[in-house]
């Protein structure tokens, strides 16, 4: 039995008996892959009542059927799940957030979206979950660096003053301001968003809106 060579879909034999079934399966896996359209990528288990062509990223770490098959594209073909290792480059779209998430060759990118991020005392992002984030502070806060970056993207984030008071943000490292400094709306509830460029070292701020409305 031989497949093919980037989604490893298995090819039909000479004189194969059933070749209907093999060549309905590579069918349905090319499908879901240019249809794009994926439900979700945040389940480890299979889902039940999946329906005939439906695509999920599986989560690590995958369980039942989706043992051993992390960050696969799991396509449900009839009755059972085939599987699709993704090449670097493979772009989808996640229907449950609304985003498109590219292979980047270890991790499914965000390209786009909006990500609200929890206040805490050092507060972190994953950008592979969306691009663009926002957050309220309640007090002064730490912003953390940034897990799962790529090279070349712009993220921004929208950081909002507290309710009837002001804060201070202390930011990581990664973040380089235009000249060294940013600035900031010392109003209650005043919202500042900060852009950046991802250099593959560090987000380089190209560009800041201070008190949007």
């Amino acid at each position: 039995m031989t497949t093919t060579p980037k989604f490893s879909i298995t090819d039909i034999s000479d004189q194969q008996a059933n070749a209907e079934t093999t060549h309905n399966e590579a069918v349905r896996l090319l499908e879901a892959m240019a249809s794009r359209n994926v439900v979700d990528r945040d389940l480890t288990t299979p889902p039940g009542g999946a329906t005939d062509g439906d695509a999920y990223i599986v989560a690590a770490t995958g369980t039942g059927d989706w043992l051993g098959k992390d960050n696969n594209v799991a396509v449900f073909v009839t009755d059972r799940w085939q599987f699709i290792s993704p090449q670097e480059g493979n772009e989808v779209y996640l229907a449950d957030e609304d985003v498109e998430v590219f292979w980047n060759g270890s991790a499914w990118i965000a390209r786009g979206g909006m990500t609200t991020l929890t206040d805490a005392a050092t507060i972190a992002w994953d950008a592979s979950v969306a691009s663009n984030a926002k957050v309220q502070i309640t007090t002064d806060r730490a912003f953390g660096a940034p897990s799962n970056l790529h090279a070349g993207m712009i993220y921004t984030v929208a950081v909002q003053q507290p309710s009837g008071t002001t804060a201070a943000v202390t930011w990581n490292a990664i973040f380089q301001f235009a000249g060294g400094s940013h600035g900031t709306t010392a109003s209650a509830s005043a919202i500042d968003i900060y852009s950046f460029v991802y250099d593959g070292t560090n987000l380089q701020q190209i560009g800041e809106s201070l008190n949007v409305s």
